[in-house]
């Protein structure tokens, strides 16, 4: 096989943009456990799954959303690789590894709604922009990198774009797409750009020697004839190409043409244009329930990213955004929330609505998960799941069977004591929440530590005796705080 001219790869001038996400399958498992939100701890060992059903099901103690024991890894994450779990092993395998090990199932429509989230970033950059499942967007640049300073300064532009939607991401820039995926794929620390080293551009003179350089496993052969050819030592795709032509042929199969194009640095595979649906549209769902407003905000925070950068993709700018936060139906019609939903559905019409509003919603969500798991309830949908009753339901109805629920405990918040209460009885909070701040500021001018932790009775004390009805704390070191 014939490595060919560097010539030959500039024949055509295409020059095409590969944005590789590869961490994209665990990324998507995080945005639903709010693991960004949590900056400060480190991630748990994650292992994600592959389906292609839609609706992804959880690996929880519920024995209703347990994932097969025999399935393969997708993907796994950094803290999971610090332990031996790599990809295409069983969560079995895994397990036996790290017991901890988190597991979750990511729909490939999901995949493909965020690639074509990301696709519609490239838009303003690109006269063409495809999408190529699993992990790839690519963008016709031929023409337009002058635009940007640069085929660097383009490549760039669009990975900054792209990790500010929460993503990791490498791009190449070659002469076609399956070359400039491969280099975007395998590209060394030494061949990337010195400011930015996810970023790797290939010259069309240098497209031959680069590509020799890349691991077998770089071309568009399975998996089982890559491995084979490792196993004869063969490890690059330059000594692939040093091997005689006639013998490759028979081993390679139907893949044996695009092999030799792809050696000789030509890649003539045509770009099929992304669409984009006319609505921008966002959304996030998480595992468990969250308290706060903390949470929302981040989760906002990140919509209202995506959202922006999509926007700039286009050329468009927006009229108006309208968010929705949707509540559990079933949780809300028992609590007796007035939301939209219960409202024009009549729930509250309904005998049991309110029923359990003296428990609070992650009470009700234990106990509906309870109920899945015993068999009594069946959540079907994807994106907004409802729940149906079934055949062991109709019996506990009639009477006929038992359902035991566990409540489980929670740590109450303390009450403030009496005395408590009434040392603040009369009290001007403002001036004492001022008196605080005052002396934090002081502290901090003066580079020394606030013991805010030993309370703050100094403050407490400065506050005019007449607003605390004639208490006041006596002089002394205490006093000071």
């Amino acid at each position: 096989m014939s490595a060919g001219s560097p010539s030959a790869s500039s024949a055509s001038g295409r020059r095409v943009l590969a944005l590789v996400l590869p961490e994209l399958l665990c990324e998507l498992a995080e945005q639903r456990l709010l693991w960004g939100f949590q900056r400060s701890k480190a991630k748990p060992p994650l292992g994600v799954v592959l389906v292609s059903s839609a609706q992804p099901k959880q690996a929880e103690a519920s024995a209703e959303r347990a994932i097969d024991a025999t399935a393969k890894l997708s993907a796994v994450n950094e803290s999971a690789r610090r332990y031996g779990v790599r990809e295409g092993q069983s969560i079995a395998e895994a397990c036996a590894l790290v017991a901890s090990l988190v597991i979750r199932e990511v729909a490939q429509t999901e995949v493909l709604e965020t690639l074509g989230c990301i696709a519609e970033v490239g838009l303003s950059l690109g006269a063409t922009v495809t999408v190529e499942a699993p992990d790839t967007v690519c963008v016709d640049i031929t023409g337009s990198a002058h635009l940007q300073g640069g085929e660097l300064a383009l490549a760039c532009e669009l990975a900054n774009r792209v990790r500010g939607m929460g993503h990791s991401v490498r791009v190449a820039i070659s002469d076609g797409p399956r070359l400039a995926r491969a280099f975007a794929h395998w590209f060394t620390p030494e061949a990337a750009d010195p400011e930015d080293r996810g970023v790797c551009v290939v010259p069309s003179g240098r497209t031959v020697e680069a590509f020799s350089a890349l691991p077998v496993t770089a071309l568009p052969i399975a998996q089982e004839t890559a491995a084979w050819f490792v196993r004869l030592g063969v490890f690059t795709v330059g000594e692939l190409c040093a091997l005689p032509k006639a013998a490759l042929g028979s081993r390679l199969g139907e893949a044996a043409a695009s092999v030799s194009e792809l050696c000789a640095g030509r890649d003539r595979v045509p770009l099929v244009a992304y669409t984009p649906e006319r609505t921008v549209s966002e959304s996030s769902s998480w595992d468990e329930p969250v308290t706060g407003s903390e949470p929302l905000l981040f989760v906002l925070g990140g919509l209202v990213s995506r959202v922006s950068a999509r926007l700039t993709g286009r050329g468009e700018a927006a009229h108006s955004l309208v968010l929705t936060i949707l509540y559990d139906p079933s949780i809300a019609r028992f609590r007796g929330e007035k939301t939209e939903r219960v409202l024009s559905l009549g729930h509250d019409r309904l005998s049991t609505y309110g029923l359990l509003s003296g428990h609070a919603q992650t009470e009700l969500r234990d106990w509906i998960y309870q109920l899945i798991g015993h068999g009594v309830l069946a959540q079907e949908g994807d994106k907004y799941p409802i729940l149906r009753l079934t055949e062991t339901s109709r019996a506990v109805l009639r009477g006929e069977e038992n359902v035991r629920l566990v409540q489980i405990a929670r740590k109450e918040k303390r009450k403030k004591s009496k005395v408590e209460n009434e040392s603040w009885e009369g009290v001007d909070a403002d001036l004492f929440e001022s008196l605080r701040k005052f002396r934090r500021d002081l502290a901090s001018s003066r580079a020394v530590i606030d013991l805010t932790r030993r309370g703050c009775r100094g403050c407490y004390g400065l506050v005019p005796p007449a607003t605390i009805h004639g208490k006041s704390w006596p002089a002394g070191p205490e006093g000071h705080g």
